[in-house]
């Protein structure tokens, strides 16, 4: 995993983000233009308010794993590196020794 490989993770999340958001106000709009409507369709108004929070449940979830998997990419990547300084500094005698 690199940065690059991040960023289109980050470019492909923000475009789902922005896709949700728009379905979630266009059902949000619609539901609210049959509830002040002339016509009340009470099932239509109930389908679409499920489909809102269906919408919005799935969204939270992914939005959960992606906080989960940037948090545990970030805390490797942190480990990845102490160890990498670690093995730098306990090579650094043996280098020495053969140098002198």
């Amino acid at each position: 995993m690199n940065c690059d490989d991040d960023d289109d993770d980050d470019v492909r999340m923000r475009t789902v983000v922005q896709e949700i958001q728009e379905t979630v106000l266009r059902l949000i709009r619609t539901a609210d233009q049959l509830i002040h409507g002339d016509r009340t369709d009470a099932e239509s108004v109930r389908k679409r308010l499920q489909l809102v929070d269906g919408k919005c449940e799935d969204f939270t979830m992914r939005l959960d794993a992606r906080r989960k998997n940037l948090v545990m990419a970030r805390n490797f990547f942190a480990h990845a590196q102490a160890v990498s300084i670690q093995i730098n500094l306990s090579e650094l005698p043996k280098f020495e020794k053969q140098n002198a």
